[in-house]
């Protein structure tokens, strides 16, 4: 008896003791857990000496100086493609005026604008010197539209009346060769009809006036049969209701008016 008791004392103090040990085994582990944790998990504040300054944030506030710059670019590139006015909306023109919105003073601009204006103006200098009036009135509308109450728009369409009127006369002088037999013989400007120039355009109609008033038919002398075509068409324009009765025959460009039949 007494020595069951005893081994049964004995066992109790073993498990104290094994529990006392256990507890003290876990609490220098929790201990060491401190000690144990990875260096990315520890906080530390680093000095204020050591942390980097960040750049400043600079806002832009305004970003036109870069983009007149871009439009002035394309104007200039326009210009030296020969796009001055058109096509619509890619232009030297309309770049031009875009950068003297932004920048009313801008002198770059303001020298392309004065460039096209001299450059349309040589187009109907040139188009009155080889008689093509109607294309130089065109060009001359052309012009006051882009560059309206213009003095160069009104010292041109000064010089295409002069030049008008001088051709005139030539034509009235040159075109109304006397009667012979039975038929009238009109030569036609071989240079004229190439160009199909207002010049022609304004003989075929005093023409076509001579053969209404007399009913006369006409034989249209051409160097083709395209060109024949050409001149029989203005002459039906020119005659508004009146029938015009001929011919066309291929040589040296000419109209005959013959007498009307019976």
């Amino acid at each position: 008896m007494i020595f069951y008791i005893f081994t049964v004392c004995r066992h109790i103090l073993f498990i104290g003791v094994l529990v006392s040990i256990m507890l003290i085994n876990a609490g220098c582990g929790l201990l060491n857990t401190k000690s144990t944790l990875p260096e990315s998990s520890v906080s530390i504040k680093p000095s204020p000496e050591i942390i980097a300054e960040k750049p400043p944030v600079v806002l832009v506030k305004n970003e036109e100086p870069d983009f007149t710059q871009r439009l002035l670019e394309q104007a200039d590139g326009a210009l030296r493609d020969g796009r001055l006015v058109l096509p619509e909306y890619d232009n030297a023109f309309d770049r031009f005026q875009s950068v003297l919105i932004l920048s009313p003073d801008n002198t770059q601009a303001r020298s392309g604008l004065q460039a096209i204006l001299v450059s349309l103006a040589t187009d109907v200098r040139y188009s009155i010197g080889v008689k093509q009036f109607y294309r130089a009135r065109q060009q001359i509308k052309q012009l006051d539209n882009y560059f309206p109450k213009t003095s160069l728009v009104e010292d041109l369409q000064h010089e295409l009346r002069e030049e008008q009127a001088k051709t005139i006369k030539i034509v009235e002088v040159e075109t109304t060769p006397p009667p012979e037999g039975d038929y009238e013989d009109i030569a036609l400007s071989q240079s004229e009809l190439t160009k199909r120039s207002d010049v022609i355009l304004q003989q075929l109609q005093s023409v076509t006036d001579k053969i209404v008033a007399n009913k006369s038919m006409v034989m249209i002398y051409a160097r083709s049969d395209t060109e024949g075509r050409w001149i029989y068409k203005q002459l039906k324009k020119s005659a508004k209701d009146y029938r015009v009765r001929g011919d066309i025959r291929i040589g040296k460009p000419k109209l005959r008016l013959l007498p009307p039949l019976e």
